[in-house]
């Protein structure tokens, strides 16, 4: 929350980022946060080492940002690949926020993107209960 506030607080000083749709975007920022969060950290909560973490990074936080329409559009990526664009937390967010601060929001969107967010943060939460618990009877 404070990492995406501080964006918003940049970009607006910016004639040209400057948007009321940065309001709107601070939450969905937020939003994609706990959907990357919730599935991590029920990841790993199965790790014995630390060893496996840099892999994860490399393999795939790194593909998310390349390829999760951050930098420029999914459209320019093959078809297959913007399949799997399309169903990372990443994109969801990403059109959330893009759509928000282009005032192109529309309420169908927003609904299918915050619930494919929020089915991240569920399943992601269902699996640390899980985790956790198996973890703790260690």
């Amino acid at each position: 929350g404070i990492a995406v506030a501080g964006v918003a607080t940049v970009l607006a000083f910016f004639p040209s980022t400057r948007s009321w749709g940065l309001l709107v975007a601070v939450p969905f920022g937020v939003l994609t946060g706990i959907a990357f969060s919730a599935p991590m950290a029920a990841w790993s909560s199965t790790r014995e080492t630390d060893n496996s973490f840099p892999s994860l990074m490399r393999f795939v936080i790194t593909p998310l940002f390349l390829f999760g329409g951050a930098f420029y559009p999914i459209d320019e990526l093959p078809g297959w690949l913007q399949a799997v664009a399309k169903v990372t937390p990443l994109w969801h967010g990403v059109e959330l926020c893009r759509n928000a601060v282009h005032h192109r929001l529309t309420a169908a969107d927003t609904i299918v993107h915050v619930a494919v967010l929020l089915g991240f943060i569920l399943v992601g939460m269902v699996i640390i209960q899980n985790t956790f618990a198996r973890r703790l009877a260690k």
